[in-house]
């Protein structure tokens, strides 16, 4: 076997680690969004969080610090969806009722996981 043949499959391989590395993180960031909103951010454990994704505590600890390094990821994520949402703010008529309890009821659903 040639040198750049074993190359080849070495980044076959290593890609398809990262590719499961990456759905490991993101099962674990999905699971504790369930989890703190099920039990709240204080409540929540990494042990609950760990069940919920199916994963092992090395698993865990291999992609956070602990929990509010998750928390900390979440949020940033998070950010970008709540500014671009407040930007439209400017633009609702504050003597106008319905625009206002619209755009209330969008950032409500935004914080509830659903896109207005």
């Amino acid at each position: 076997m040639s040198a750049l043949s074993m190359l080849d499959r070495r980044s076959g391989r290593n890609r398809h680690q990262q590719a499961q590395r990456q759905a490991t993180r993101d099962r674990i960031l999905r699971a504790a969004e369930a989890v703190f909103e099920a039990r709240t951010y204080i409540a929540a454990t990494v042990e609950e969080i760990v069940a919920e994704a199916g994963v092992s505590r090395a698993a865990f600890y291999s992609h956070f610090d602990g929990k509010s390094a998750v928390l900390q990821l979440l949020l940033e994520d998070f950010s970008p969806l709540l500014t671009a949402y407040y930007r439209r703010l400017p633009g609702v008529d504050a003597r106008d009722e319905e625009a206002v309890t619209a755009w209330v009821d969008g950032l409500v659903a935004l914080f509830a996981g659903r896109r207005p």
